[in-house]
Formats: structure tokens, C-alpha cells, sequence
């Protein structure tokens, strides 16, 4: 049945929400007195119709513990869900045995009166409701009791005045004719009295036993009551206890989380650090200079000699252009990226690698190649060990100015791989 699949849920988690009923949030309850009654403390059930949530997670409850697929555990609890709103339509209430009461009002909205769910105060098991008119019914009778006592004792008293006064009056009759049986009667008197007041000492002590004992037995109900809201000013502070506890514990969850992350895709971090923050890019834009070109001549109107001195002023142009380049010029940079056809190359410690790609599959390094015409820098793939990234690679140095000169000057994305 839904109702125990609903009660073990419970039992686990905080608050269960079923699809197109609502949601039920378990609440401890302190002792208290109500309508005449005392009522121990437990775990209670709060109601709340409107809350909007997913049932997927109690769907999956029912599907795990019963052993049924997630689709047959849907439609179990649809089926309740409706059976228990029919049930509403036609009734003024419906009530589940160890669980509660469902109501609807006139507007249509369903109300939720909660019992005592043996499943949920395990540990408060045993403690029942106490009427607080039973505990006056006792002290009436025990007031009874007293009063009952104290009754036979005035009666007994009176009783030995009474004789006391009629041996007095018979003794004062008979003190002439016999002395003797005076004496005797007077004896007799005296031990009747002895008895008698032994009588009323044992009544008086059993009067005084019994109000000794009511005196107890409040004070004991007084501890009990003092213990009880001991116990639960101490079960509220170690739940406040445990609050600042759970915080701690979901913060350092979520930083190992974040350092795991980080630790998983450092490569593709320190690549885009160095690519947007570390490098920046910079083209450079050549300016040739610019020369005067001699205005077309007509071969036929002019001699050889003058074509003699203009090809020989055009080799002197040429010359000195020649000899601003060789001057100009920076030194060369020694690019070792190995030539032929070996694609891949062995990562090497010590050297500088110029880098402008990084990824999983061959299929996407050629690709990329493909895609951003790197052929004619001669790409290579750099494997790493402990890295399943695949590095496109254009230039192998010996010092990383070396390397990050090179790549600037390819006027692409790069970073240098150490």
C-alpha cells in the first residue's frame, strides 16, 4: 500500500512530496498539555497542499523497495491519489490507520490531521497520552481515604470517653460495699485504656503513612515533569548542534568538487589563461617602401645609351634595396620541429613548444589543420604521458623567447607549452 511506502520514506528523509496531493514535512513535537491531556513528545506530520514540487524522487522509493519498474510505481500512485480524492468527493473525511485523517472543506481544499506514527517515534516508544482528570480522580480518592481515617479515630475517642465516664460512676457506687472489686474494676479500667489508645496511635500513624505517601507520589509526577523537559531542552540543542555541522560539510563538498574540475581540465585552463590573459596577439603589418617607377619609354624613340643608364641606375636601386633588407633583418630563429612524415612527436622536458590547438581525437586535430590552413607551418601532434590531450604543435625550441617570438610572429592563437 502507498501509505507504507509513504511512512518508510519518512522514516529516511525529511519530507516526501507526492504528485497531485502535496507535500508532507515531518516536525518534532515538544510535550504538551491539550484539552485536558498531556501529550509526549514525537514526530509529527505537516500538510501543505500548495507546495509545488516533483514526485520523481518518491517514485523511485516505491520503485526500489517494491521491486517494480518506475512506470508501474507511477501508475500505483496515481491510482491512490484519485481513489483517495473519489473517496473525498463522496465523504466528509477519510482516515488511514496509523497515519491520519484526510478532510476537504467547501472550497475544495484537503486538510491532513496527522496520528501518532509508531514507525516515526521509535525512540519515544511506550509514552502514551495522560488525561490530567484521572490524575484528579486519584487525588480525590485518596482524600476520601484520609478523611475516612480520620472519622474512625473521632469515633473511637469518643468511645472510650464514654466508657471512662460510666466505669467513673459505677466505682463512686460501689467504693463502700466492696473495695476489692473497685480495685479490680479500676485495673480492668486502666488496661482497657492502654488498649485503646494503642488503637488510636496505629489509626493516627496510618493517617499520617497515607498523607506521607500522597506527598511522594506529587512529587515524584513534579521530577518526571522536570525530567521530561530536560530532555527536551537537550534533544533542541543537539539539533542545533548539528545545523552548523551540515553547512561546513556541503561547503567542503563543493570545494572538493571544484578542485577536482579544475584538477581534471587544467590543461584546457592554463591554455585559455595563456591564449586571453598571458598573450597578446599582435600583427604585424609590413610596409614596403615605395619607389618611383620610371614612366614608360619608347624603345625606338630613344638610344641604347640611355637604356644602358637607366637598367644600370635601376641595379643600383636594387642594390641598395638589398643592402636596407640585410641590414633590417633580425637574426633567424631555428625552428627544431623535425621534418617527413612522423605526425606524432614524444613530449620532451626542456623544450618549448609552440601550441595553437588542443584536442581528444586525430579527427579533430586534422580537422583544425584543415580548417585554419596550418600546413605550411609544418603542424605536428605532441603526445604527453598522464594527458589524454592531443597538442597541435608548429615550432619545437630551446627558450621559451624563442618559442613565444616564434608564435607572434605566425599572427595566431598560441600558447607555449613548457
Amino acid at each position: 500500500m502507498i501509505i507504507n511506502y509513504l511512512i518508510k520514506a519518512l522514516c529516511e528523509k525529511e519530507s516526501v512530496f507526492v504528485n497531485n496531493l502535496g507535500l508532507f514535512r515531518k516536525e518534532y513535537a515538544p510535550a504538551q498539555i491539550k484539552d485536558g491531556m498531556i501529550t509526549p513528545p514525537g514526530y509529527m506530520l505537516v500538510y501543505d497542499p500548495d507546495f509545488d514540487g516533483n514526485g520523481f524522487a518518491f517514485t523511485m522509493f516505491v520503485s526500489q523497495k517494491g521491486g517494480m519498474l518506475i512506470t508501474e510505481a507511477t501508475t500505483q500512485i496515481d491510482q491512490w491519489v484519485a481513489q483517495l480524492k473519489t473517496a473525498l468527493d463522496h465523504n466528509k473525511s477519510v482516515s488511514f490507520g496509523n497515519f491520519g485523517t484526510f478532510a476537504k472543506n467547501d472550497n475544495g481544499v484537503i486538510s491532513f490531521v496527522c496520528d501518532r506514527i509508531a514507525e516515526l517515534n521509535v525512540e519515544y516508544e511506550g509514552m502514551e497520552p495522560v488525561s490530567l482528570d484521572s490524575k484528579r480522580i486519584k487525588e480525590e480518592e485518596e482524600v476520601e481515604v484520609a478523611s475516612e481515617t480520620e472519622e474512625i479515630s473521632v469515633k473511637t475517642s469518643e468511645n472510650i470517653e464514654k466508657e471512662e465516664a460510666s466505669s467513673s460512676e459505677e466505682d463512686s457506687t460501689h467504693t463502700e460495699k466492696n473495695d476489692v472489686s473497685a480495685e479490680a474494676e479500676s485495673e480492668s479500667d486502666e488496661v482497657s485504656e492502654e488498649g485503646e489508645n494503642t488503637e488510636d496511635s496505629k489509626n493516627t500513624e496510618d493517617s499520617d503513612n497515607t498523607e506521607d505517601s500522597d506527598d511522594e507520589n506529587k512529587n515524584e509526577e513534579v521530577e518526571d515533569e522536570n525530567d521530561e523537559e530536560e530532555d527536551e531542552e537537550e534533544n533542541d540543542d543537539q539539533e542545533r548542534k548539528k545545523r552548523p555541522w551540515l553547512v561546513i560539510l556541503i561547503i567542503i563538498l563543493i570545494a572538493a568538487l571544484l578542485a577536482a574540475a579544475a584538477y581534471y581540465f587544467r590543461e584546457q585552463l592554463t591554455g585559455l589563461y595563456q591564449q586571453y590573459f598571458g598573450k597578446e596577439n599582435t600583427e604585424q603589418v609590413s610596409e614596403e617602401p615605395t619607389q618611383d617607377t620610371p614612366a614608360t619609354v619608347d624603345i625606338n624613340t630613344i638610344g641604347t645609351d640611355s637604356l644602358n643608364v637607366e637598367t644600370d641606375s635601376l641595379s643600383i636601386i636594387e642594390g641598395s634595396e638589398n643592402i636596407e633588407e640585410e641590414t633590417v633583418s633580425e637574426p633567424a630563429i631555428v625552428n627544431q620541429l623535425p621534418d617527413g612524415e612522423k605526425f606524432f612527436i614524444d613530449y620532451e622536458k626542456g623544450k618549448y613548444y609552440v601550441i595553437v590547438g588542443s584536442f581528444r581525437s586525430e579527427k579533430e586535430v586534422r580537422e583544425h589543420i584543415k580548417s585554419r590552413k596550418l600546413e605550411q607551418y609544418n603542424p605536428k601532434v605532441v603526445l604527453q604521458q598522464n594527458s589524454k590531450n592531443m597538442r597541435i604543435c608548429i615550432g619545437v625550441f630551446d627558450s621559451e623567447p624563442a618559442a613565444d617570438s616564434y608564435g607572434r610572429s605566425t599572427g595566431l592563437n598560441y600558447w607555449v607549452l613548457k
